[in-house]
């Protein structure tokens, strides 16, 4: 019976901590890099070509975002950027990620195992155990990510594509759509 009850706990705690990383990975529009970068930042920026720059925000606006780096000052606006990370990611909001979930899976441990009084207390000690060991994974997982936090993706261009097919008492066409 218990074994409902723990695996019950696991799919919870799975469920709660991808939604949380995945919640904070949505990348905003160009428009908000605003709110996001500032002024000697850290960034990566992707032109459309699939060339990379690094360097150092110098401004932002709703715009242009303007940086710094070895090839000198470059300039990025909506029409000419496909990605745009922050470089130096942190393995703290990793941590944070599995610590909550964790810590909630091992509050009800206690119980979901035990058909007996549960000591008082002993939720809390499972739920800190448990909580470290969802911090831990949550930092190795942020950990072997490559430190970039991405903020901007551009969308992939519109593309129709129309394909005619002729058989010997066939005719006709394969229409594609991609948005």
């Amino acid at each position: 019976m218990w074994h409902r009850h723990i695996t019950g706990l696991l799919v919870v705690w799975a469920v709660v901590g991808i939604a949380g990383a995945a919640s904070a990975q949505d990348a905003p529009a160009f428009a908000d890099l605003g709110t996001h970068l500032r002024a000697g930042d850290s960034v990566r920026v992707e032109h459309r070509d699939g060339t990379r720059f690094s360097g150092s925000v110098v401004s932002v606006s709703a715009d242009a975002l303007v940086i710094t780096g070895a090839t000198g000052r470059q300039t990025f606006t909506t029409a000419t950027t496909r990605r745009v990370a922050r470089l130096g990611d942190s393995v703290l909001n990793g941590a944070l990620v599995g610590l909550l979930p964790g810590f909630l899976f091992g509050l009800q441990l206690p119980r979901a195992t035990s058909d007996r009084r549960v000591n008082e207390g002993s939720g809390v000690k499972a739920g800190l155990i448990t909580g470290l060991i969802g911090a831990a994974i949550g930092m190795a997982v942020d950990g072997a990510r490559d430190g970039e936090t991405e903020l901007y993706v551009a969308a992939p261009p519109a593309r129709v594509t129309v394909a005619p097919f002729v058989g010997r008492r066939a005719l006709g066409a394969a229409a594609s759509f991609r948005w």
